[in-house]
């Protein structure tokens, strides 16, 4: 019942806000330069840099010992 209104589409869909545009045009400069959208990536790359402090900060967790660029060596008994 009602499949005749479920029809094939191609287009542009917006990731970010989840809009379908069936022309590249309106998709990539209206949609793109509105408002919505720009608040969108706003938190979009808002959380990617949260995410990516995190991922940093679980990381620095080591030890003072085991830090810097050059591992420390036991010293040689001579």
């Amino acid at each position: 019942i009602g499949v005749e209104f479920v029809v094939p589409r191609t287009g542009f869909y917006c990731k970010l806000c989840g809009l379908f545009y069936t022309n590249e045009e309106t998709a990539k400069t209206s949609h793109c330069r509105s408002t919505v959208h720009y608040k969108n990536l706003q938190k979009y790359l808002s959380q990617l840099a949260e995410e990516s402090l995190k991922m940093t900060e679980e990381g620095s967790h080591l030890p003072q010992d085991d830090t810097g660029i050059v591992p420390h060596f036991a010293k040689r008994k001579l």
